[in-house]
């Protein structure tokens, strides 16, 4: 029953806000759709993977792209997923129990082993009530057609389907529109398999697209055995160090590589400098334009310098350099650093994150002048850790 009302309520507001003369049964009748196909394609197949692409518009601009790797294995209650970003190397094996994650670094392989499951706001409950995944990590995988639109950014349900023919194959176009955004799924008449979906959020001139390929049903067992052994001969020349034992497995190397101290930190001048070059102390503050929350973090500093006639790390003897993982876009970077009033500290470095890990949208890394690690957080709750690190060093 509350299910059926948070639907129906769903369902009301979509329509309210929507110029499309479509009735709520329409609705109703579309997501009932949707959600057959899926549940045909889940008993149909216990195991699929998939490979996808997402890339990221500014209007015409292209932001960045990534590509992925998805395996399901459907098993009701014991349902699980794998999840590979490619880019990174970065691993995830997650079911109604547990969440195992491998990170890849250059030269480290750090495990997480049935650590807290922590994705509850953008990954819906699958096995828990024999679903499959609705979504996940803000990235909708609609790869088949699974329930109506959810997540984050999308929060509608599709006011029309149009069959549409494209390269001589037959779509089911699932579509939503109002002022805000556009929304199009397209999903193959004959398999059920999503082959597109694109949304455009007008506000920020936002444009994303997925493309899926590479569908397999064969079991994948085998291979998500291998990348979770941790003793896997592929790794011998890693140092290995387990998050759950809080012990080096190996050992933790926080000894930077070559490959960051030389990688290339683009300014909003167009000038180029390396993490090797700088002297004395330098928090590495990984963030990227398309996440309101890693932007928070240049607010707060904007803020010190506003009220205090500087940013307190800085006082401190710290270098900030504020870098933007994912784009190159320095047209882009640059609106939102003066945004943000953030110019004399912002750098592009594109895929920098094959060189050290990097959180998916912030991530901070206090380089010693010796060029070591002495501290690491995903969030800057306050700076007592990194002033008392300095302390310590000095």
């Amino acid at each position: 029953m509350k299910r059926l009302s948070i639907l129906l309520f769903v369902v009301l507001f979509s329509c309210m806000t929507t110029n499309a003369q479509t009735t709520i049964k329409d609705a109703l009748r579309n997501y009932v759709k949707f959600k057959r196909q899926a549940e045909t394609l889940a008993d149909e197949h216990k195991w699929v993977s998939f490979k996808y692409k997402d890339i990221h518009y500014s209007g015409d601009s292209l932001l960045f792209e990534e590509e992925s790797e998805l395996i399901i294995k459907y098993d009701g209650k014991n349902s699980s997923l794998f999840y590979n970003i490619n880019s990174i190397e970065c691993f995830y094996l997650l079911d109604k129990d547990y969440y195992k994650k491998i990170e890849k670094p250059e030269g480290s392989l750090i495990k997480y082993e049935n650590t807290i499951f922590d994705f509850d706001r953008h990954y819906d409950a699958l096995g828990k009530h024999g679903f499959i995944p609705r979504f996940f990590i803000d990235i909708p995988y609609y790869i088949y057609p699974i329930s109506f639109a959810e997540s984050m950014n999308m929060k509608q349900i599709f006011n029309e389907i149009e069959e549409r023919e494209i390269d001589g194959e037959l779509y089911n176009v699932y579509k939503f529109d109002n002022n805000e955004r556009r929304v199009r799924f397209y999903v193959n008449a004959a398999t059920n398999i999503m082959d597109s979906a694109y949304t455009e959020i007008y506000q920020y001139s936002s444009k994303v697209y997925y493309t899926f390929y590479d569908f397999s049903f064969e079991n994948r067992q085998s291979y998500i055995d291998s990348i979770f052994n941790f003793d896997n001969k592929e790794y011998e020349n890693y140092s290995k160090y387990d998050i759950v034992n809080s012990e080096p497995y190996y050992s933790f190397d926080t000894i930077i590589t070559d490959k960051l101290l030389d990688f290339p930190l683009v300014d909003l001048n167009n000038d180029t400098t390396t993490l090797r070059e700088q002297e004395g102390w330098v928090l590495l503050n990984f963030c990227t334009i398309t996440s309101d929350y890693s932007m928070r973090q240049l607010d707060r500093y904007a803020k010190e310098k506003d009220s205090l006639g500087y940013r307190i790390l800085e006082k401190e003897g710290i270098k900030i350099m504020a870098i933007e993982h994912k784009s190159n876009n320095m047209e882009y970077i640059e609106k939102y650093a003066k945004r943000h009033h953030s110019e004399d500290i912002t750098y592009s470095a594109k895929g920098i994150f094959n060189a050290i890990d990097v959180n998916w949208w912030e991530c901070y890394y206090l380089i010693s002048p010796d060029k070591k690690v002495v501290y690491r957080a995903e969030k800057l709750e306050d700076y007592s850790e990194i002033i008392n690190k300095l302390k310590v060093e000095n």
